[in-house]
């Protein structure tokens, strides 16, 4: 078995007959310009030797529509089972095949090797197991409990090569709470640590971490990220053995390990330059609004919304547009109002930009929660998370009041250093 790591979480698993492209985000900046690669190999999809391609989930560093239709030719996507089948229409309206797996249910490929994807949450892993080769790839699943974990060894058995996230991909707080950035960071490597211990795997790739945080209103993450020599030193302290890789580089297990040139990823280049927004008008908002309530309703019951309304299960949010120095009052029902509430006491605080991409698109909440372009209250901060959360639910086929359960939309949104705190 060889892996080749392409990029960020992108690379080819060689069976020795088959080759498995997985998760290809090969150019341009995502995220609504939060992220780009932290370097740039600039390869074409069409260049990459492969039988088939597998999708983890939706988002961009792992879904990119941009590559993905540069494709020439019909190919053969393995993805997992989803409600909205959103990705699966994409795929096949280029003329390509889905096949779309089941839960612990094993795949044959033409080679008798097996390939098993499995969800967690929106998110999924795969592994392939060949005659005498096992490796998982957890990418950013979060899978943080010895259950968890425990689970997929006894479905696995001996595991030869484990590949997961070795830093963390979101909002960590705001940039003026360094205890709740440390904490985020300190999450990721306990989650790498337990994975490790838990599933005992010979080597570990820690990748699907390799972004700059691109854009002037989150630059300052990128001083708490994980780097590359800390999770290897931790892997190495829990007895597995630490496989750090740079683009393009292949390795076969059990061979002589590829030459350390991990540092390279952290030589600066002409393309770390920060975006920045253009002026939005106020206009342009209650432009957008508009277009989004207009969705809401065509999706969901606008009489169990305004039901949810009345009962005040969904109080309005107090948002500041720091751009343009505005306080408004938002909330799906009752449309965009000015508030007077400082913008310290605000829910939520961000550019018009950014909220005009949470508004235009469905998954732009959730795009905004991993780009971190915004500065919260935290204790009134659910009030928004709420308020877009229908929106957010409808992006994967979920609908008021039917299948969105009222304790999802309830609790929208927790910060990943209160949810994600390393118990087992």
């Amino acid at each position: 078995m060889k892996i080749q790591l392409i990029n960020h979480a992108c690379y080819v698993v060689d069976t020795g007959s088959i080759r498995i492209l997985c998760d290809p985000w090969l150019s341009g900046d995502i995220f609504d310009r939060g992220w780009r690669h932290l370097q740039d190999n600039n390869i074409d999809i069409n260049d990459i030797d492969y039988d088939y391609i597998w999708i983890s989930h939706e988002h961009p560093d792992h879904f990119s529509p941009v590559d993905l239709a540069k494709i020439k030719g019909a190919k053969t996507f393995f993805y997992q089972e989803t409600r909205d089948k959103k990705v699966k229409k994409w795929l096949e309206s280029k003329g390509h095949t889905v096949i779309e797996m089941e839960d612990w249910k094993p795949f044959n490929l033409p080679d008798n090797s097996k390939l098993t994807v499995t969800k967690v949450s929106d998110d999924s892993w795969m592994s392939i197991q060949t005659e005498d080769k096992t490796m998982i790839n957890l990418n950013d699943c979060e899978i943080t409990t010895s259950k968890q974990l425990e689970e997929i060894k006894s479905y696995l058995g001996n595991i030869d090569v484990l590949m997961t996230q070795f830093s963390f991909a979101n909002w960590i707080g705001n940039n003026d709470d360094p205890e709740a950035n440390k904490q985020c960071r300190d999450n990721i490597l306990k989650r790498v640590g337990l994975q490790t211990d838990k599933l005992t795997p010979d080597y570990v790739i820690p990748f699907a971490s390799f972004v700059k945080f691109a854009h002037r209103d989150n630059d300052w993450m990128n001083d708490w990220t994980v780097k590359l020599d800390e999770a290897c030193v931790l892997i190495k302290d829990r007895n597995s053995i630490p496989v750090p890789m740079y683009m393009n580089q292949t390795w076969e297990v059990d061979k002589e390990l590829p030459e350390d040139m991990s540092f390279l990823w952290y030589v600066k280049n002409s393309h770390h330059i920060k975006f920045w927004d253009r002026d939005v008008p106020f206009a342009e908002v209650l432009y957008e609004f508009d277009l989004y309530q207009k969705k809401i309703k065509k999706q969901n019951s606008w009489l169990a919304i305004r039901l949810l309304k009345w009962f005040g299960l969904l109080p309005p949010t107090s948002i500041y547009l720091d751009d343009n120095n505005i306080g408004i009052d938002f909330c799906i029902v009752n449309g965009i109002k000015p508030t007077r509430t400082h913008k310290d006491k605000c829910d939520i605080r961000m550019k018009t930009q950014t909220f005009i991409n949470v508004l235009k698109y469905e998954w732009g909440r959730g795009t905004l929660t991993v780009n971190g372009r915004f500065h919260a209250n935290y204790k009134t901060m659910w009030r928004f998370f709420r308020q877009t959360k229908i929106a957010y639910a409808n992006n994967v086929g979920k609908r008021v009041p039917l299948s969105l359960p009222l304790t999802e939309l309830l609790y929208s949104y927790k910060p990943k250093w209160r949810t994600e705190n390393g118990n087992t």
